[in-house]
């Protein structure tokens, strides 16, 4: 099938309309879809432990190829340029919270000229217990505020930096690891699924939905944990 459409209306018409003969049109699919996004977006965080240890970061998401980019229509008023020590890409950033249990706690989705540093406090300021980031996230302003609400935030010191993360630090950093496992496998999701995107309202809602369908998956596991 070229695009959800011609799927929705065809297969999905032609094998699952007798066994649910009040399916929704394809139009009517589109709307619930969109307010499914926006109901998630709002409830599926609340049920997740705002205490621990927290990991964030951020990550392009391509829109399209940088060749592309003159003819690419697709969330013109929102996809930009974002440039990197290692890269160049047009697209948008998906700022990301996650816990020890790689569960999405918090997030964002930006223009790609929001800095790293200047989410960490909004992203960051409802949690307590031990926060870690990379280099982007270097700021004594936003580790003495994040501090005043319950949260010892660490970053990794730069190379530049006379002050060094202590060994205590560098254990806690160590486990940074997981949330790039994790922004790996997620972007593949998303990057399967943009071209079929019409709308900004249909990809952010995607892309929602995508994370809350993980943490719903990890959730008997870190029960099983809690009891054990």
């Amino acid at each position: 099938f070229k695009h959800f459409k011609s799927f929705y209306n065809g297969a999905m018409g032609i094998w699952l309309r007798p066994y649910f003969p009040k399916m929704p049109s394809y139009s009517q699919f589109l709307k619930l879809y969109h307010v499914l996004g926006k109901v998630v977006d709002k409830n599926f965080l609340n049920s997740i432990e705002k205490h621990g240890e927290f990991i964030i970061d951020s990550t392009d998401i391509a829109v399209c190829k940088n060749i592309r980019q003159p003819r690419s229509r697709l969330f013109k008023n929102f996809a930009g340029w974002i440039i990197t020590s290692a890269k160049t890409t047009y697209g948008f950033k998906l700022h990301l919270v996650i816990n020890s249990w790689k569960q999405v706690v918090n997030f964002a989705i930006t223009k790609g000229s929001i800095s790293d540093i200047s989410m960490a406090r909004p992203l960051l300021q409802s949690l307590s217990g031990t926060g870690l980031g990379d280099r982007g996230y270097v700021s004594k302003d936003v580790r003495k505020a994040l501090k005043n609400s319950g949260l010892n935030f660490i970053a990794r010191a730069r190379k530049n930096m006379k002050e060094k993360n202590t060994s205590e630090e560098i254990a806690h950093l160590s486990r940074r690891h997981m949330v790039e496992t994790f922004l790996g496998k997620l972007k593949n999701r998303i990057r399967e699924s943009f071209s079929h995107f019409r709308s900004w309202q249909g990809a952010k809602a995607a892309i929602v939905i995508v994370m809350a369908i993980i943490n719903l998956r990890l959730q008997p596991v870190n029960a099983l944990r809690k009891h054990a």
